[in-house]
Order: structure tokens, then sequence, then C-alpha cells
């Protein structure tokens, strides 16, 4: 219960924060985002570490900030929540799944941009998972 609550304030603060995101420049965000060294490592180690386990992660982010492959056709930026299922240390990237449609539903992306663009990435583990 308490992840469906971290859930539905995330939510909640994505239309605050997606304002406050908008206005900032990408490159500075990424920028700034990538010098906190130890956030970052704990970011990748976390999304490493569920997925072994097979935990997909509930990554809430700023969508429109960052370009993607297929293009949400958004103007602007926005809060959303995505389903991380996957990394590839090899290449960098975040492997993720996306609600926007089914064009969307295995997508890829540098893990500077994912990492920036990042407002939470919340747990939904079953008990035998540590």
């Amino acid at each position: 219960m308490i992840y469906l609550k971290n859930i539905f304030v995330m939510v909640a603060a994505l239309g605050v924060l997606s304002a406050l995101s908008s206005a900032a420049d990408s490159a500075v965000l990424k920028d700034s985002k990538v010098k906190q060294h130890q956030d970052y490592r704990k970011f990748q180690q976390n999304i490493l570490n569920y997925v072994r386990q097979g935990v997909p992660l509930f990554w809430a982010c700023f969508v429109g900030k960052y370009p993607e492959n297929p293009d949400l056709g958004i103007n602007g930026t926005l809060g959303h929540i995505r389903l991380v299922i996957g990394i590839n240390q090899k290449s960098k990237e975040v492997i993720y799944s996306d609600s926007w449609g089914p064009r969307h539903a295995l997508k890829r992306m540098p893990m500077d941009d994912a990492w920036a663009m990042t407002f939470g990435l919340t747990v939904l583990k079953p008990r035998d998972v540590r």
C-alpha cells in the first residue's frame, strides 16, 4: 500500500514540477544532473539490481525534454510515468515501456537523458525480492 501512495504523490508532484522543468534548458539540466555522481550511480545500480531480479520499476519523468524514437508528438514538457524493464550497460541505455501507444511499447534512451529527465524511481517488489 505504501508503494501506491508514493505513486499517487509522485503523479501529483509531476504536474507542479513539469512546469519548472519545461523552463530549464535541456543541456543545462542534463549537465547538472549527470554531475550528481552518487545519485546518478545509484539510479543506474537500482535499475540493474531490480531488472536482474525480473522486477520492473515505475519511472516518473518529464517527457518532451529529450528526443525519442518514435517521437511522442507533443510540444512542451509533461510529467509522465513509464515502466523501466531493462538496461544495456554496453550502450549505456535504459530500456522501457511506455503507455503512449503500441509504437512506444519497447523503447531505448541514452542513460544521461533518462537520468536528466527523472523525477523518481519506484519499485513495486514482490515479498521475496530484496
